[in-house]
């Protein structure tokens, strides 16, 4: 599908960069993972969670984005003039990270546990989304920046759609505990084509040490 729309999209005779088309898939699998959940959170919090209420659905959110928000400006200005390699580090732990807390999930039944997720969630998020980003507007293909763009929007967006259709449903037949590993697992497979396609990009071109 991806590369139906690449090809669409792309004037015949050019390539997308591959830190391009592996941070596109990446993109989908990882979003889509997340809205598995999303928009049922606030059911599972109430629903699930001793003493969750409607408030306590809103403060985990809260708690999420103060996370993200001191986390992303702390992460960004390390990351300023790095070489690639380490944001392709940053990317990879913070994707490995934010799967990992989601899956913890199945484990927590306190509101205070559930804070405490979704804090460190926003500091995942905080790490994952400077390295990503930077890397992805770095490497976007000259002349082809907005079409990428429009790329990136229209996968990651089709796959949430799906998804958070599926999330009910899943939810609604096995319960939260199911949407939860299935939701870290989709999040955690959006690690291997950044892996695949980025290490061959900037590591077998020695691209390592270079800073952009």
């Amino acid at each position: 599908m991806l590369h139906k729309l690449f090809g669409a999209y792309v004037p015949s005779g050019k390539k997308v960069d591959p830190v391009v088309r592996a941070f596109i898939i990446s993109e989908t699998f990882f979003w889509s993972g997340q809205n598995m959940l999303a928009p049922i959170f606030g059911i599972f919090i109430v629903e699930q969670v001793s003493g969750g209420t409607v408030e306590a659905a809103g403060m985990a959110v809260t708690a999420y984005m103060i996370a993200r928000i001191f986390s992303e400006l702390i992460v960004g200005k390390a990351l300023s003039g790095t070489h690639d390699g380490k944001k392709f580090w940053f990317s990879i732990f913070g994707i490995i990270a934010v799967a990992l807390f989601y899956y913890l999930f199945i484990f927590v039944h306190t509101v205070i546990g559930v804070y405490i997720l979704q804090a460190l969630i926003g500091v995942a998020f905080g790490i994952v989304s400077p390295a990503k980003y930077a890397l992805f507007s770095e490497h976007l293909d000259k002349g082809q920046e907005s079409t990428e763009w429009g790329v990136y929007d229209a996968a990651i967006f089709s796959g949430m759609a799906l998804t958070a259709m599926l999330g009910g449903f899943i939810t609604q037949l096995y319960g939260f505990d199911v949407l939860f590993l299935l939701s870290s697992a989709l999040i955690l497979i959006g690690a291997i084509p950044f892996t695949v396609f980025v290490h061959l990009k900037l590591f077998a071109k020695g691209s390592v040490g270079r800073r952009r």
